[in-house]
């Protein structure tokens, strides 16, 4: 039962609870990835319509959800780019998480962990040992920081250790991650959270940091 006070603010007109339209929760939807994520998603949506449309089959809207894994078997063999040569490795993990956002906003269904997709994410393996075979697993990473540039970055950071300079620390602390534990610049950087980390202590009983874990999507495909 409400007490004397709660009821008497519904007297007083007062409104607990904000009415919501339809719209906001379709914002609060979409914007609750980053812009990135949300453009690749889109992208991937395009190179699977485009493959539906080249082979004349029905839209996506159309595909009843048992017929999706046997079109995302032929989707992953037939898979070129716009050169119509194949995908690197990196590409196509890339393209598999797009794809799998996409269906899992459109349908709900997670095309990695649901077992009707089984046979696809064979495929899926398969196409990516053809993919390393052909020469195509390996990243293009950009060249290593040469020592000399490391030094002048510690030293603009650590320069005025005495006193410190936030935004210097923040700087720092934003390298630091970056260069030790994100892929590819800063891509996983954005799911990272304060239990991502901890503070140990070696044999020294001085103290480090370690990563708990390390977010990779892939991790069943590996």
């Amino acid at each position: 039962m409400a007490s004397a006070s709660n009821t008497a603010s519904f007297d007083l007109g007062f409104s607990r609870f904000k009415s919501t339209s339809e719209d906001k929760w379709c914002k609060i939807l979409e914007d609750r990835n980053c812009e990135s994520t949300n453009k690749v998603a889109k992208h991937m949506r395009n190179i699977l319509e485009a493959y539906i449309f080249e082979k004349d089959l029905p839209s996506f809207d159309q595909t009843l959800d048992a017929a999706l894994p046997a079109l995302l078997e032929h989707f992953y063999t037939d898979l070129r780019q716009k050169n119509r040569q194949m995908y690197k490795l990196q590409s196509l993990k890339c393209i598999l998480a797009g794809l799998n956002r996409f269906i899992k906003e459109q349908r709900g269904i997670d095309i990695i962990t649901d077992s009707r997709f089984h046979k696809t994410n064979e495929m899926f393996k398969g196409m990516a040992k053809v993919t390393c075979k052909a020469g195509l697993g390996s990243t293009s990473s950009f060249p290593p920081i040469p020592d000399e540039d490391l030094e002048c970055l510690i030293t603009y950071f650590y320069q005025d250790f005495e006193e410190p300079n936030p935004r210097k620390l923040q700087q720092a602390v934003i390298f630091s991650l970056m260069f030790h534990t994100c892929r590819r610049g800063r891509e996983n950087m954005h799911e990272m959270k304060p239990d991502t980390y901890c503070v140990e202590h070696d044999a020294q009983n001085c103290k480090f940091v370690q990563l708990l874990y390390f977010w990779h999507y892939f991790s069943c495909f590996r």
